[in-house]
Parts: C-alpha cells; structure tokens; sequence
C-alpha cells in the first residue's frame, strides 16, 4: 500500500521545465559553446576595388583568445594577369562569448607580395598591419559562416623599379590606408 501511494504520489508530483541555453550558462545569445578549439575558413575578400580570395586556420588558445594565420590570393585586374599577388595573414581576435561564436576584435598583420609571374624575381613586398571588428557564428554541427570589416595600412618594404610603375594595378601591395571587407564560410572542430 505504502508502495502503491508513492508511485502515485511521484506520477503527479509537477515537473520543472527543462532549462534553456540562456539560463545554463547566463551569456544569452552567444552563450553557446562551439564544439572544437579549431577552424578552418574559406574567404571572399574586397579592399575595394581589389578583390581576393583566402584559406585560413585558427586555434584558441584561452576562453575568449584566438590565434590564426591566412594566405590570400588576390584577383588581378582584367588585362594585368601577369602580376601575381599573394599575401601571409596572422591575426589575434578577442572574442565576446566564446571564440568562433559571436562578435569579435581583431589584429593582424600582412605580409604581401606582387611579382610578375614569368620573372618572379620582379616583385614589390609590403607590410600591412590592421584591425577589424567582425561576427561569426557558428551552428551546432560546427559549420559557420562571418563577416568583418576593417582598416589596414601598407608600408613598402622592397621595390623592383620596373614592376608595378602604375601602384592600381598592384593591389596586393597597396600603400597607405585602405578599407577592408570579408565573407567567409568554415568548419570548427
């Protein structure tokens, strides 16, 4: 009897509702942890009117620090295929919420290179370091797409005086403070 009135007892006790993200963890929208300490990410670039696109990894390395590197290659204005420009990105991102999830500061710094193609020892190397803001978001099955915007500024480090007579047609390499834009699309594992 004592048995058959405990059951019941249990049967209709009320139950408590099942938590939801926001209340587990008190981070709201971007409190959702992402499942991996790693990225890789595929990017359209656009420091207008220059166009690029880039491979990039990251890896966290605290709660809300990352650390990645990327390589850029940069679309050569029609008519100006024989000029190559490839670029070597590092970057640090500060994260609000958890790294690869939610809003983010970055600063970095370029390395680019222009060069002609059948001669590559005509080329022009410039140091570029930037700041951005961007967001990131990234769904539970570790894929994630983003967006940032930012500044950069391009000093001339070498210059091969025959290559690169007219700097418009040399976007890699650009000099002085320009705007910068990017979409990407990765994987976070």
């Amino acid at each position: 009897m004592l048995a058959a009135l405990t059951l019941a007892a249990l049967a209709t006790a009320p139950t408590e509702p099942e938590p939801t993200a926001a209340a587990t963890d008190g981070h709201g929208l971007f409190g959702r942890r992402p499942t991996g300490r790693n990225a890789v990410t595929l990017q359209a670039t656009a420091p207008v009117p220059d166009f690029g696109i880039s491979a990039g990894f990251d890896r966290v390395l605290g709660r809300r620090v990352s650390l990645g590197a990327a390589v850029e290659y940069s679309l050569p204005r029609l008519g100006y295929a024989h000029l190559t420009g490839l670029s070597e990105t590092a970057n640090g991102r500060l994260w609000v919420g958890h790294p690869f999830h939610g809003i983010f500061v970055e600063g970095s710094v370029t390395f680019a290179h222009q060069f002609l193609s059948r001669a590559p020892q005509l080329s022009r190397t410039s140091v570029a370091p930037g700041a951005a803001l961007g967001f990131r978001w990234t769904f539970a099955n570790g894929a994630s797409v983003g967006a940032s915007g930012g500044l950069r500024r391009g000093y001339r480090v070498v210059s091969s005086p025959v290559l690169c007579t007219r700097s418009e047609y040399c976007g890699a390499t650009r000099v002085g403070t320009f705007g910068r834009l990017t979409l990407d699309i990765g994987w976070v594992f």
